[in-house]
C-alpha cells in the first residue's frame, strides 16, 4: 500500500517537472527566436530556428523518456500486486488447514476434504516434517507453521527482487 502511495507521489510529482520542463524550454527556444530574428541576417535565422527546434527534441526525448520511465514502474508496481494477492491466497488456505486442524474437523467432510485437495500442492513438502502434537482429534500442525515460514520468506525474497529490478538505474 504504501509503496503504491509512494508511486503515486513520484509519477504526480515527475509529470509536473515534465510540463515545467517542456514549458520553459519551448518558451525558452520562442523567445531566444523572436528576439533575435528582427536583428541577423535571413542564414543566421535559420540557424536560431534550428537550434530552438535542437531544443524542442530534446524537450520531447526527456518527456518521452520519463514517460518510458512510469510505464515501467506502472508494470513492476501490478506485478507486485499480483505476487502479493497469490501470498495471500495460499496464507489464507494454509491458516484455514492449520485452524481445521486444530479444532479436529472431520476427515470426511466436504469442506475439510476440498482443503486438503486444495492445500496438498502447497502443504505437501511440510507434511511430517516435524512431529506435529495431537490430543486426540485436535491436532497443532507445527508442519504447516513451518510451510507458513517458508512462504512468508518467499514472497519477501521475491518482492526483494521485483524491487531490486524495478529501482531506477542511477549513474555513479
Amino acid at each position: 500500500m504504501a509503496d503504491d502511495l509512494e508511486l503515486h507521489d513520484d509519477e504526480a510529482r515527475r509529470r509536473a517537472q515534465h510540463e515545467k520542463i517542456k514549458k520553459h524550454l519551448g518558451a525558452e527556444a520562442e523567445a531566444e527566436i523572436l528576439k533575435d530574428a528582427d536583428r541577423i541576417a535571413p542564414t543566421e535565422r535559420l540557424e536560431a530556428e534550428e537550434v530552438g527546434h535542437a531544443l524542442k527534441r530534446k524537450a520531447i526525448g526527456e518527456v518521452a523518456a520519463t514517460e518510458k520511465e512510469l510505464q515501467r514502474r506502472r508494470v513492476f508496481a501490478r506485478l507486485r500486486q499480483v505476487v502479493d494477492y497469490v501470498f495471500g491466497v495460499v496464507y489464507a488456505l494454509v491458516g484455514l488447514q492449520i485452524l481445521l486442524e486444530m479444532i479436529g474437523a472431520r476427515e470426511r467432510a466436504g469442506f475439510k476434504e476440498l482443503m486438503n485437495t486444495i492445500t496438498a500442492p502447497i502443504l505437501g513438502p511440510f507434511r511430517g516434517l516435524v512431529t506435529d502434537p495431537a490430543v486426540g482429534r485436535f491436532q497443532f500442525m507445527l508442519s504447516y507453521l513451518v510451510g507458513l515460514l517458508v512462504y512468508l520468506l518467499l514472497h519477501v525474497g521475491i518482492r526483494g527482487l521485483i524491487r531490486l529490478v524495478a529501482q531506477r538505474r542511477t549513474a555513479l
